[in-house]
């Protein structure tokens, strides 16, 4: 590791569904990966800014966000050594998460 960043962004209550684990079991729905784990350029800092836009959904459960999350990090780090991290971020409205 060279010390640089990977990242990866996971969109929930999106309104379409793009996640890994979409096809293997329910509950999935409405939760997608905007960026695959990698390391983060200003171009694909340009393209996240562009795909993030209100979705006209509240379908989608943060929980599962989060275990499609977890599964891209195993996938992305296998098994080496990574400081491995999960951030949620929320519009903070009441209701919402």
């Amino acid at each position: 590791q060279n010390g640089s960043r990977d990242i990866g962004v996971v969109g929930v209550r999106t309104d379409v569904t793009d996640n890994p684990l979409a096809n293997n079991a329910d509950g999935y729905e409405n939760i997608t990966v905007l960026l695959e784990p990698q390391q983060i350029l200003m171009p694909q800092i340009r393209t996240i800014q562009s795909a993030l836009k209100p979705s006209k959904t509240n379908q989608g459960d943060t929980i599962s966000a989060v275990v499609v999350a977890m599964t891209l990090i195993d996938h992305h780090c296998k098994k080496l050594k990574w400081d491995r991290r999960i951030v949620l971020i929320t519009n903070a409205r009441p209701g919402h998460l």
